[in-house]
């Protein structure tokens, strides 16, 4: 009989192939002849090829997985040992933090009653001194945040160490000035309003506040005098207008205080 697995010639009546120790049909058993066998392939080779074959299959499907749409879209490896590509977002634009830096926020608007902004930065080191800059800059930080509070009493304390750190920084003075003149210290504000307008004489916001304090305490033709300063210097600035309104209320006579608009 011939063994069905290798094709190997047996004796009839054996029970396994002495040569691929398969087991032997039963004599009489009719055995349909493979396809293989008559090729004269043996059950190893036979084993192997199925082997090869069946890996070829697998990594076809893997392929075909890999490379479909929805598995791109999770991000899987588009074949098979090559690096993964993410795809790219596009960053959004930094965030610019200038305008967190300490110093450098804008200045507010005018309240509508005419109250002046106070400065935000020193107008320079104290005699080249980068030191005392910075220490006048840490006052002005305490002071604007106790005049946005309106403490004005604190307010007075921080810039006047501003002041007094930076004797010769127009700004310094101006906010101290400033913040005397919130808490109604007319007399000692127009005396450093007129040490801010001396250190810097062409700024002629200076001059507003200043003629304000001197209203306050009926000095009208000095108050009158500031504000020409201010128009002449800044003929178009955004409050000329209410400037020279008062200008010609007090030409007219018709004195109030400051306060009491």
């Amino acid at each position: 009989m011939v063994c069905p697995a290798c094709g190997t010639r047996i004796k009839a009546g054996r029970g396994h192939c002495l040569r691929c120790f398969e087991d032997l049909p039963a004599p009489g058993t009719p055995v349909p002849p493979s396809i293989l066998v008559s090729l004269g392939w043996s059950r190893g080779k036979q084993a192997a090829v199925g082997g090869a074959a069946l890996s070829a299959a697998l990594a076809l499907l893997v392929l075909i997985w890999q490379t479909s749409p929805e598995t791109a879209a999770k991000g899987a490896d588009p074949v098979p040992g090559k690096p993964r590509t993410v795809p790219v977002t596009a960053a959004a634009a930094p965030v610019s933090t200038a305008a967190a830096t300490v110093g450098t926020r804008p200045e507010p608007a005018r309240a509508p009653n005419g109250d002046e902004p106070f400065l935000d930065t020193p107008r320079g080191p104290s005699e080249g001194d980068g030191t005392a800059y910075q220490q006048t800059w840490d006052h002005f930080k305490t002071g604007r945040a106790a005049a946005d509070a309106r403490q004005w009493t604190r307010a007075i304390e921080a810039y006047g160490a501003a002041a007094r750190v930076s004797p010769k920084d127009a700004a310094a003075q101006y906010n101290y000035a400033l913040a005397l003149h919130r808490r109604g210290d007319e007399r000692d504000a127009i005396a450093t309003f007129q040490k801010a307008v001396a250190l810097a004489p062409d700024d002629a916001a200076f001059h507003v506040p200043l003629g304000a304090a001197f209203e306050n305490v009926g000095q009208f033709a000095d108050a009158a005098r500031e504000y020409r300063a201010f128009v002449a210097a800044a003929p178009n600035a955004p409050d000329a207008e209410r400037v020279r309104g008062r200008i010609e209320a007090l030409a007219t006579g018709a004195q109030t205080t400051a306060r009491d608009r």
